[in-house]
């Protein structure tokens, strides 16, 4: 539209130039009045120029702001979409695993967290890992019967995180009533249609999953409170202080 509009007003412009032209000749115009034809010319050419460019200006801003206002309002419809789905997971997850597994927003985490027992620590390489569990296993020997299941669930943690984000930071922190492994990357999230199978199907694993060893964890772990997005996941392990009696 705007190259055809463009095209038609150079078109126009010329040929009402080389018309005036024609016709100042035929007449066979003094010098003087010819001069003052001319410098007519050029102002009624400048300003005809400049009201089209206005005009145009106008209609190409009113277009752009109505694309902006489209674009904004899609955005936030996306975006409302999207925290729907993440609220119906929560609730899924939640009801289909018992409260076992706890889906929560980002800023949610933190309410949740105890008191800091082992202060976050990065890894970044797989070689690293044996330190990083070296560091963990007097830590985590305070659960009664439980320490070796949480040690391997950290390992599995940790291993994710190296696999799918590059690495990442483990901490432990402790509640009245449960220790936590808090592992954190800072990798793409997982995408919530892989969700579901990401984190309850034994052996599943994508690129964008927890990987194979969530079940482990899930198995091995009370409660797991997850709260993943692009660029954070925050994985909560918590294992009981008490030791719970054997049912039955």
């Amino acid at each position: 539209m705007a190259i055809r509009i463009s095209l038609t007003y150079a078109t126009a412009a010329m040929t009402w130039i080389v018309a005036s032209d024609a016709v100042e000749a035929a007449l066979d115009l003094p010098l003087t009045l010819s001069r003052a034809v001319n410098t007519g010319k050029g102002i009624l050419f400048v300003a005809v120029t400049a009201t089209f460019l206005y005009l145009f200006a106008r209609r190409f801003l009113s277009i752009a702001n109505l694309t902006h206002e489209r674009y904004r309002r899609v955005q936030e419809e996306l975006h409302t979409r999207d925290r729907s789905i993440r609220q119906a997971y929560i609730e899924v997850l939640a009801a289909v695993t018992g409260g076992k597994l706890i889906l929560m927003w980002p800023d949610e985490v933190d309410h949740h967290l105890g008191e800091v027992v082992l202060p976050d620590q990065a890894i970044t390489r797989p070689d690293e890992l044996t330190d990083a569990l070296a560091r963990l296993a007097p830590v985590l020997e305070v659960l009664p019967g439980n320490a070796d299941a949480a040690l391997l669930a950290a390992n599995e943690g940790i291993t994710n995180a190296l696999k799918h984000a590059g690495g990442g930071e483990y901490g432990v922190r402790r509640t009245s009533s449960a220790l936590q492994i808090v592992l954190t990357d800072r990798g793409p999230g997982i995408d919530f249609h892989t969700l579901p199978r990401a984190t309850l199907i034994a052996g599943y694993s994508t690129k964008t999953s927890l990987g194979i060893g969530f079940t482990i964890m899930f198995d091995a772990a009370e409660r797991i409170l997850l709260a993943t997005e692009e660029g954070l996941t925050t994985l909560v392990l918590e294992f009981p202080l008490v030791e719970t009696p054997p049912s039955g």
